[in-house]
């Protein structure tokens, strides 16, 4: 099935008759039809599906079905179209188009293969500064930040895809360099890009701007990840999250709801504030099993030391320390006298 040469070069046709509704056993009946030799011999079959059952009208050939199968080694089941000729026909002439559902926008979520990444400005970027992808520091290529460490000025050479409305490509580049990563205090990671704030621009790319103001308990983000874009209540700022040995502190919690239910694969999801623009927090875990403090448990520490863990709790991380670290040409000064960042192991 995976060898291209064994693909059919050209369509086939076979003449075949409509069965009794009972020789197709997994029938709808009323809705669909059965078709095909009864031994099976001449049917339809895997790798048809929504292929046509024609029958003559006259000196014209009329569409009387779809394959929607299975065969199971007989007879084929067909769609009858005839039991949905009022909304085919509304549709083809326009009279009767059902409105189109709202689909959330997923403008600007950036697809990094194994996380998710948002491309950020701050208030000073100029549009001829290169352009920056924010995701979580573990989401690194090779080694991950060690704890009480950052990364910074690394090379790097991953494909970036920024989505459009629907999380389609609207643009592409590559990551050139790793600006810095870090996992201890807040687990973040910056790439700068082959292209400009204002190449992006041009292409339609959404780019987004660093929040320089921490979010508070009560807030309302848009978690915008790989699939869907999740809503979101700031339920606590934890004083302290520990993770296989990693502790982040002031971190986001979030009330975990049908409308917020991030989990694997959405590491690095941007956390939106209301404005639709600012980026105020990136997801970067959950617990997973209930267990505390191990790898996919994080815990909470209290200021008083307690410790507790919550199966299915989420926690992002706040971003507004950023912008203090950045300076003209998208560089980082972490000598910068209100960076807070941490900074690389002696």
């Amino acid at each position: 099935m995976n060898n291209p040469e064994c693909y059919p070069e050209r369509l086939r046709e076979a003449d075949t008759v409509v069965q009794p509704i009972s020789a197709c056993p997994e029938a709808i009946v009323g809705a669909e039809l059965c078709v095909g030799a009864r031994d099976g011999s001449i049917a339809a079959t895997n790798m048809d599906s929504g292929g046509p059952a024609l029958v003559r009208d006259g000196d014209r050939w009329a569409l009387a079905g779809t394959v929607s199968g299975p065969s199971s080694g007989g007879p084929t089941l067909f769609t009858d179209v005839t039991k949905h000729a009022d909304w085919i026909n509304g549709i083809v002439t326009g009279t009767s188009v059902p409105p189109e559902v709202p689909i959330p926008s997923l403008a600007g979520r950036v697809d990094l293969g194994n996380c998710v990444g948002s491309v950020v400005r701050t208030a000073t970027s100029r549009s001829e500064d290169p352009a920056l992808v924010l995701t979580n520091g573990h989401c690194v290529d090779g080694q991950r930040p060690a704890p009480g460490s950052a990364l910074v000025d690394q090379p790097a050479d991953r494909e970036v895809s920024i989505g459009d409305r629907e999380g389609y490509p609207q643009a592409t580049a590559r990551a050139s360099r790793l600006v810095y990563a870090t996992m201890t205090g807040t687990d973040i990671a910056l790439y700068r890009l082959d292209k400009t704030f204002g190449q992006l621009d041009a292409e339609g790319a959404k780019i987004f701007q660093l929040a320089t103001a921490p979010p508070r308990a009560g807030d309302q983000v848009d978690a915008i990840s790989g699939a869907r874009r999740y809503s979101c209540t700031v339920e606590a700022v934890v004083p302290h999250l520990r993770e296989e040995g990693y502790q982040q502190d002031d971190s986001l919690r979030y009330a975990t709801t049908d409308n917020c239910h991030l989990g694997s694969g959405d590491s690095g999801t941007p956390l939106v504030a209301t404005d639709g623009n600012t980026v105020v927090g990136l997801h970067n875990t959950s617990n997973r099993d209930g267990e505390q403090c191990t790898v996919n448990n994080p815990c909470e520490v209290a200021e008083d030391g307690t410790v507790t863990a919550e199966r299915g709790r989420g926690y992002g991380q706040q971003v507004n320390a950023i912008p203090a670290c950045l300076t003209t040409g998208s560089a980082l000064d972490l000598h910068q006298p209100e960076c807070t960042l941490m900074r690389p192991a002696a």
